[in-house]
C-alpha cells in the first residue's frame, strides 16, 4: 500500500537556503552605486548594525524609505 502523504509546495528561496540571497546591506550599498547620504539615512532609520545581511527586496525597500524622507 502506498503512502498518501501530501506535502506543502515548496519555494524556490527555501530549497535554495535562504543564506544563500542574504548580504551584507553594504555589499547591496556598493554592488548598486547608493549615495553615501541615502544608505547612511536607511541604516539608521532601519537600526542595522555593520554588516547586518538582509535580503535585496528589502535592501531595496529600505533605500526608497530614506529617499522619500522629507528633511526640513
Amino acid at each position: 500500500m502506498k503512502d498518501d502523504v501530501t506535502t506543502a509546495p515548496v519555494s524556490k528561496s527555501a530549497k535554495m537556503g535562504t543564506s544563500l540571497d542574504r548580504k551584507p546591506a553594504e555589499h547591496w550599498a556598493i554592488q548598486k552605486g547608493v549615495a553615501a547620504w541615502q544608505f547612511a539615512g536607511a541604516k539608521y532609520g532601519e537600526r542595522w548594525p555593520t554588516g547586518q545581511e538582509i535580503t535585496e527586496q528589502e535592501f531595496d525597500a529600505a533605500m526608497a524609505r530614506a529617499a522619500s524622507v522629507e528633511v526640513r
